[in-house]
């Protein structure tokens, strides 16, 4: 007699049987029929938690650029020394004093010809680099609604007309010799290509002077800048 074993599989309605092993045996009387043996298909039944797959799928087309800009205008203004200008000065200067030259504010203006009209902003923060600094004081960013100011011409007495206050955008209390951000995502996301973005930076609390490097400075990467995330529209 020929003994086959093996198992039982299904292939779309057909049930077949797949041979692992077959022999020859003896021992079973002479005459018997030929027979075999199947046992029946026992249906899968799912007994543990199911496991759940997630999927994430990304665009190669929106990965996020980053474009770096330098100002084309910056200057400080001087309240003691209200008439006065320093558009040229190698330095930008912050501060909240009592005495002598009172405060001072920087103000920068950045070009954003070179952003894409179809760009969608993620990120976008205005760097000074702080070359001495007595940290006693909050500053805060705003934005300037007016582009119109210009370098060589802002001073403390036109600067409410020239350059005016807009929107708080970020605030931060420096702590030493550093690079500083100020977030200003949320204007330049209002801005278009081909438009000018313009912030200035005040104390709010506190008193004491930070000391920034301006885009007159020798060394190009001391100079601030305005960096921008984005990805391209469509």
């Amino acid at each position: 007699m020929l003994e086959l074993a093996g198992v039982q599989t299904v292939k779309t309605a057909n049930r077949l049987f797949r041979c692992n092993t077959a022999k020859v045996t003896s021992g079973y009387p002479i005459g018997w029929p030929p027979s075999s043996s199947i046992a029946p298909i026992v249906p899968f039944v799912q007994t543990d938690t199911a496991v759940v797959l997630h999927a994430i799928a990304s665009d190669p087309r929106s990965d996020m650029q980053s474009l770096v800009l330098n100002p084309v205008a910056d200057a400080y203004t001087v309240q003691g020394e209200a008439t006065s200008n320093y558009g040229t000065s190698t330095s930008l200067y912050l501060q909240q004093m009592g005495t002598t030259y009172l405060e001072e504010r920087p103000y920068l203006k950045f070009s954003l010809a070179s952003l894409p009209s179809n760009a969608v902003i993620g990120a976008a923060k205005l760097n000074l680099y702080g070359w001495k600094a007595t940290p006693t004081i909050t500053t805060a960013c705003y934005s300037v609604t007016k582009n119109s100011w210009t370098e060589t011409g802002i001073t403390w007495a036109k600067q409410d007309t020239m350059a005016p206050l807009g929107a708080l955008l970020d605030t931060l209390t420096p702590g030493g010799i550093s690079w500083y951000a100020w977030n200003v995502t949320s204007f330049v996301n209002k801005k278009h290509a081909g438009d000018s973005a313009s912030f200035t930076v005040l104390a709010t609390s506190g008193t004491g002077s930070y000391t920034f490097d301006s885009r007159e400075y020798s060394t190009a990467g001391m100079r601030p800048y305005l960096e921008v995330d984005y990805t391209a529209g469509r």
